[in-house]
């Protein structure tokens, strides 16, 4: 049944085969005289692809960053001793992982400031920091 249909025999499917030919040796001109070796063009974008960008989109530029570190439950480091204190005062690091000098401590409360601090079998509550 194939063959019928596509045997080049009527004109109609002749000229869609020399069509489609020449629409292939044309692109491969254009690949090789811009040096695109084997360069396609990208699909066009199906509306999950467009829904998917535009979430993403949302999320970077509407949720604000310290956000992200809850997401992923990944501690928030602090480069000098400063930082730290201030990481410590913020509300919503309360039940955090805060790491300072490869440490973890988990900020219990923030006023006054109490760390809850872990080695192997011992865990120790460190407060009345002066600051």
């Amino acid at each position: 049944m194939y063959n019928v249909l596509f045997d080049g025999n009527t004109s109609s499917n002749k000229y869609m085969k020399e069509f489609i030919e020449n629409q292939q040796y044309r692109e491969d001109q254009l690949r090789y005289q811009c040096n695109l070796g084997n360069y396609i063009i990208e699909p066009k974008e199906n509306s999950y692809g467009k829904f998917y960008d535009n979430f993403k989109y949302y999320l970077s530029n509407n949720i604000p960053r310290f956000v992200y570190p809850e997401i992923m439950d990944s501690p928030i480091v602090s480069e000098s001793h400063e930082e730290f204190i201030k990481n410590s005062q913020i509300n919503s690091n309360i039940n955090r992982r805060l790491k300072y000098k490869d440490i973890d401590f988990v900020l219990k409360n923030n006023n006054p400031i109490i760390w809850e601090f872990k080695t192997d079998e011992l865990t120790l509550n460190v407060c009345g920091v002066k600051i």
